[in-house]
């Protein structure tokens, strides 16, 4: 049977642990694989204001939604179910304030058309980012915009497009004081021929 330790003896050998340090190596354990990072749940609303929280889609921070997060992926969910190559995503402030100067380097936080027209970019702590294109060979048009009014009118010019004579329609609808609208969101150029611009994929 081993000799119990005292106390004084403990502590002498202790101390010469210590001033030795460590006699052999410890194992690190199995080296073949990463570690998984940590399963992130996501938290649907701030337990202290229960507004929405969303994900930034560029530097994944939490974004906690001033205006309501499902209208506007609702209408461009709707855009895309007409066959049309669209995305939304969210941007927190800093992420979108990059991309506004990347965009809209002269900007602030209006565009100005004429005296009557303007396009708000202001931003907000939640972002939105719309994407368009019409042809898959090609980069995605980009815009910033929060107001759900340009989405819709969005939504409706390409309904229109999609039917006969279009161009009528578009010059005696409301739509046709909308362009500059529907030209900063899609980049398509509105004194060119809508249908060739849009529909040929």
């Amino acid at each position: 049977m081993d000799k119990k330790l005292s106390r004084e003896e403990l502590i002498i050998q202790l101390q010469a642990i210590s001033t030795e340090g460590g006699t052999r190596e410890l194992m690190s354990g199995a080296m073949c694989y990463c570690p998984a990072p940590h399963k992130i749940s996501p938290r649907w609303y701030d337990k202290f204001t229960r507004k929405k929280i969303v994900w930034c889609n560029k530097c994944h921070r939490l974004i906690i939604c001033d205006r309501d997060p499902n209208e506007i992926e609702e209408l461009v969910k709707s855009i895309a179910s007409m066959g049309y190559d669209v995305r939304v995503k969210s941007y927190c402030k800093k992420c979108c304030k990059k991309l506004k100067e990347e965009l809209y380097p002269d900007i602030d936080d209006v565009i100005v058309i004429d005296k009557e027209h303007s396009i708000d970019i202001s931003l907000e702590k939640r972002n939105h980012v719309f994407y368009y294109r019409t042809d898959c060979n090609e980069p995605y048009h980009r815009a910033i915009a929060n107001d759900s009014l340009y989405y819709q009118y969005v939504q409706a010019f390409l309904q229109v497009v999609s039917k006969p004579r279009a161009r009528i329609v578009i010059e005696d609808n409301f739509l046709s004081k909308q362009t500059f609208i529907i030209e900063y969101m899609t980049g398509i150029k509105m004194d060119e021929d809508p249908l060739l611009s849009i529909l040929d994929f």
